[in-house]
């Protein structure tokens, strides 16, 4: 998987997700940076949630914590499993080429 963000300016960062790991919240926060686990916790407010940590490809090999709540599991499902999606990837064979 690929992402970019504006923040990124030009830079294009990888994960890849086979190599993801699924951790419960306790072992998230053991293995977060302390700062950031406060912050965490009052957003999360105590509900139930999963957590995947892992790191970035080349060049940067951030590592990363991704926390997600029922809400989210439906909302990432529901668009992998939209006709726009599902006609991207599997009816429309068109690629974008580099100039």
């Amino acid at each position: 998987m690929r992402m970019w963000s504006r923040g990124l300016g030009r830079q294009n960062l990888g994960i890849n997700l086979s190599e993801i790991e699924i951790m419960t919240l306790k072992e998230a926060t053991d293995y977060m940076a302390k700062e950031a686990v406060k912050p965490l916790l009052s957003e999360l407010d105590g509900r139930r949630v999963i957590t995947l940590s892992g790191k970035m490809q080349p060049p940067t090999g951030w590592e990363f914590v991704i926390t997600l709540d029922l809400k989210d599991i439906f909302a990432v499902t529901f668009k992998l499993l939209s006709w726009k999606t599902i006609k991207s990837f599997f009816l429309i064979r068109s690629r974008v080429r580099v100039e």
